[in-house]
């Protein structure tokens, strides 16, 4: 069984919402496509069908299927205000979180907005924007972990990964096992290997995690052409 990691592309880019397939072993640029899509914020495939879906800040939360991969029109539109940083599906595929800040009455920037987590539903279609408060910095990085737990991602300088234990209340904990990977800088992107798998591509020193950042003081981490796509999220996916 064989597994692509994909990345989507935000704006800050010459080519704003292209899909890029990378090198899980090397992390070479393998293929990059426009999706139709202006700025992808965040990328996740549901376990259960394989279908990519995406947060475009200009439309809302969108499918992004066919050959070749397109934007479909919204299902869920965005909020004014409401800018949705990093997504990921559940492992059975129900219940889609997405991370966001909240610029409405905030005067300056990511830093000063409420960060909050909402939740999107398969089997109603249904948004809830407000599940709870995060309080602590910016997130621009999520996945699930095969447990179920969230990880969570910080986009401030120095942050350590941590765990979302709770999605009712939004409370966090460290891990001891994620030790390895703290004083990080900008995570824009996270992708665990699927529970099929039989092994993880790794990195000397960070066990089965690769690191893959925005600030160029990661890019001994990052080979190959990675560093100037913009990447915003990542997702892996298998190929049967």
């Amino acid at each position: 069984e064989e597994q692509k990691l994909v990345g989507a592309a935000g704006k800050d880019t010459d080519k704003p919402g292209h899909l890029y397939t990378f090198d899980m072993e090397t992390g070479a640029k393998l293929s990059d496509a426009p999706t139709g899509c202006k700025e992808l914020n965040g990328i996740s495939f549901n376990p259960t069908d394989g279908v990519l879906w995406g947060w475009d800040q200009t439309q809302g939360l969108v499918k992004i299927e066919g050959d070749p991969k397109t934007c479909s029109a919204p299902v869920v539109k965005g909020e004014k205000g409401l800018e949705v940083e990093a997504l990921t599906w559940d492992n059975a595929g129900e219940t889609l979180y997405f991370a966001y800040n909240d610029h409405n009455g905030a005067s300056n920037g990511d830093a000063n907005a409420t960060h909050s987590l909402g939740k999107y539903e398969a089997t109603t279609g249904v948004a809830e924007w407000n599940v709870c408060n995060i309080d602590t910095p910016e997130i621009e990085a999520l996945e699930v972990l095969n447990d179920g737990t969230l990880l969570v991602g910080y986009h401030e300088n120095g942050r350590q990964l941590v765990k979302m234990v709770n999605t009712t209340d939004c409370s966090v904990n460290t891990d001891g096992s994620l030790q390895g990977l703290t004083a990080l800088t900008d995570i824009e992107g996270l992708a665990v290997c699927l529970p099929e798998a039989a092994s993880c591509p790794s990195i000397a020193g960070t066990g089965t995690w690769k690191v893959m950042a925005a600030d160029t003081s990661c890019s001994t981490a990052l080979p190959g052409d990675f560093l100037p796509l913009d990447a915003y999220s990542f997702s892996i996916v298998s190929l049967l």
